[in-house]
């Protein structure tokens, strides 16, 4: 057996957990799947990957409310809230 063939059912656990999170905060899976990266980077056991994984997506939910209200303040920082939109949108930070 390969081993890409040994991860795979721990990828397809890995995009499961990705959309539940991404559907139930509202959030793209983009930036989530970032952060799962990272997580495991970080070595953190497997079971604390949920609850990790659903803290950073609050933590995306409380940054796109400073982004709107960045957009909504002086014009210098409207184009730094679409920058980091852009950013956090795609995954990177």
């Amino acid at each position: 057996m390969h081993l890409a063939d040994a991860l795979k059912p721990l990828r397809e656990d890995h995009e499961k957990l990705l959309a539940l999170v991404a559907r139930e905060k509202g959030v793209a899976v983009a930036p989530l799947r970032t952060i799962l990266m990272k997580l495991g980077e970080a070595r953190i056991p497997d079971e604390d990957i949920p609850k990790r994984l659903d803290e950073k997506a609050d933590e995306l939910l409380k940054l796109r409310e400073e982004i709107v209200r960045l957009r909504l303040g002086p014009a210098e920082l409207v184009s730094f809230a679409q920058q980091a939109q852009i950013l956090i949108g795609h995954g990177r930070s």
